[in-house]
């Protein structure tokens, strides 16, 4: 059973949403504390989902090699490769955003714990 369709097509409803996401992310009022955190937290939650996503595809990559070379008699070697070494990048990549997501969320947790925060809220 191919499952790739559905894959794509869920990543693409997921990509569409989260540009939805963006445009509505800048209100007229500023976003307070509390929702600062749970969108550092949501931003914890994409992250690891691209992780997850690079890492499944990786797992995959390999085992076209040997059908590709079955169905065009050609060598898919360096296109390959050069797909293998823009997966890990983007493995590394996502990987390095989650860890600032989540730098982020720390950040933002701290600040609510601040006695600078309560007054600012305190003024509003």
């Amino acid at each position: 059973m191919d499952t790739a369709p559905d894959v794509s097509e869920k990543l693409a409803r997921a990509a569409r949403d989260v540009q939805r996401a963006a445009w509505i992310a800048c209100p007229a009022e500023p976003l307070d504390v509390a929702q600062l955190r749970n969108v550092g937290w949501q931003l914890i939650q994409l992250t690891a989902g691209l992780a997850d996503v690079s890492a499944a595809l990786a797992g995959h990559h390999s085992a076209h090699q040997d059908r590709l070379w079955e169905v065009d008699g050609g060598n898919p070697g360096p296109d390959l490769r050069h797909a293998g070494r823009a997966l890990t990048a983007l493995r590394q990549a996502a990987s390095a955003a989650h860890a600032a997501a989540r730098d982020y969320h720390a950040a933002v947790n701290h600040l609510a714990r601040t006695p600078n925060h309560q007054i600012l809220n305190e003024r509003r």
